[in-house]
This record gives structure tokens, C-alpha cells and sequence, in this order.
């Protein structure tokens, strides 16, 4: 488990161990890859009686409702939800073309949030923070300041790869060249935060095999994406009928 690689802790103390999981979306309603993943571990870690709670970016797109939420996992999770208007900004988009800030990165920082992630560590002793991806570390320098526990980040992919497909896959050269430019501040960024966390947990083994290489002495676990089997019932097939195939 992800807690006794990088709390090591056993499974006793697990039962009373206090982890705060920041969120860029709320993990529910489950409508991407995304939800499901955090919605994943969320759920794991409650089925390990951790002491979780859940702090989570809401956007336009990802807007933060309790009605998508059963009661049992809002009283679980004392889940709050603070709105961050990060759609793309053109102004911000092209002023972010002289400064060193990653455009990409930076849209997810709000002082609204940063408030109430100030307010929750104060208010508890966390021993874990796990960051739902990239998009969260920018709360790190927060973390550091007003809590002791370790920074564990969930990583869904390494950012900066999509952002070089996106720019080899595009015909639009304006397009082309702000795009690399885009992924080559991200890259710069991801190499270097990826080494400010006590810990990470890839969703993939391509990605842990390609952290290896850029990790310094960065404790690394593969957790691939959950699924519950529960919900799945295998089908007798008759072997003898004719077989049809569907290939997403």
C-alpha cells in the first residue's frame, strides 16, 4: 500500500492515520479517467480506515455538488470544494511567454484555495497529502510551511509528454511554436517539482519506468488504475455461436 512504502507505517497504525487529498476535480460525478482514478483512491483508502478528508478545485466544467456525493462518503471525507476559474485566459496565456511560470501549471494556483488549505492544515495534523496530479503541486510551498506531513503525488501522466503531442500533431505552425514552447516550460517544470515531493505514485509502468530516469532519491511505487470488479459480472459464452469483437 502507498501509505507503508512512503509513511511506513504497518497496517495497525494505518487504522488512525490522518490524510488530507487534494483534488483538481471532485472525484464525483465519476465523468473521465480523471474522477475515476481519484475517486479510486479515495475509496481505497477509506476501505483502509484511514482518517481521510478531501479538498478539491471545483471548476465550470468540474463544478463541486454534494448532491453527486452519497452521505456515508461526505461524512467519510468532510469533502469541500472551493471554485477556480481555470479555463484558458488569452491575456494570461501570452503574458506567460516572458516569465518562467508554466501556463499550464499556474492556472490551477488560487488564493481562495491556498485560504482554505492554510485553514485545514492549521486546523489538523495531517501525516499524509497526497496531490492529485501535477496540477497540484503548486500548494507545496503551503504544505511545507504549515504542516509537517509528507507530500505524495498521485501522478496521472507526465504532463509535459501530451503537450509535445499536441504540438507534433498540429498543422497550425503559430500553433506549432506556442504549443512546444508550452511543454518546454512544463517539462522544466515537472523535472524539477517531481523532486520536492517525499514520494510518487505512478498510475502506470511506463511512467515509473520513465521517473527512474529523472528521480533523484524519490521513494516510487506503481499503483495502476482501479477497478472494481465487484461491478462486473462475467457472462457464460456459447463457444459455438458465431464470435463478434469491439475494439476501443
Amino acid at each position: 500500500m502507498i501509505l507503508c512504502k512512503f509513511g511506513k507505517i504497518n497496517e495497525t497504525e494505518s487504522k488512525s492515520m490522518k490524510v488530507l487529498q487534494l483534488c483538481n476535480k471532485p472525484p464525483q460525478p465519476i465523468v473521465d479517467g480523471g474522477c475515476i482514478a481519484i475517486n479510486s483512491i479515495a475509496k481505497g483508502l477509506l476501505s483502509k480506515k484511514i482518517d481521510l478528508t478531501i479538498l478539491t478545485i471545483a471548476t465550470q466544467k468540474h463544478p463541486f455538488e454534494t448532491s453527486n456525493f452519497s452521505e456515508e462518503f461526505l461524512k467519510s471525507t468532510n469533502i469541500e470544494g472551493v471554485f477556480v476559474d481555470t479555463r484558458v485566459n488569452i491575456i494570461d496565456a501570452f503574458s506567460a511567454l516572458v516569465t518562467s511560470d508554466s501556463y499550464n501549471i499556474s492556472r490551477f494556483f488560487s488564493a481562495d484555495f491556498n485560504r482554505k488549505l492554510i485553514q485545514l492544515l492549521e486546523n489538523n495534523d495531517f501525516e499524509i497529502v497526497h496531490l492529485e496530479s501535477l496540477f497540484m503541486t503548486p500548494y507545496i510551498h503551503t504544505i511545507r510551511m504549515y504542516s509537517n506531513a509528507k507530500v505524495v503525488l498521485r501522478s496521472h501522466n507526465l504532463e509535459h509528454l501530451i503537450w509535445e503531442r499536441l504540438a507534433a500533431s498540429t498543422g497550425n505552425k503559430a500553433k506549432k511554436i506556442y504549443l512546444k514552447h508550452l511543454a518546454s516550460k512544463l517539462k522544466r517544470y515537472e523535472h524539477q517539482t517531481i523532486n520536492e515531493v517525499d514520494g510518487i505514485a505512478a498510475i502506470s509502468f511506463e511512467d515509473t519506468a520513465r521517473y527512474q530516469v529523472l528521480l533523484k532519491k524519490v521513494p516510487l511505487i506503481t499503483i495502476p488504475f482501479g477497478i472494481d470488479l465487484e461491478k462486473y459480472q462475467a457472462t457464460q459464452v456459447n463457444t459455438a455461436a458465431t464470435r463478434t469483437f469491439f475494439h476501443i
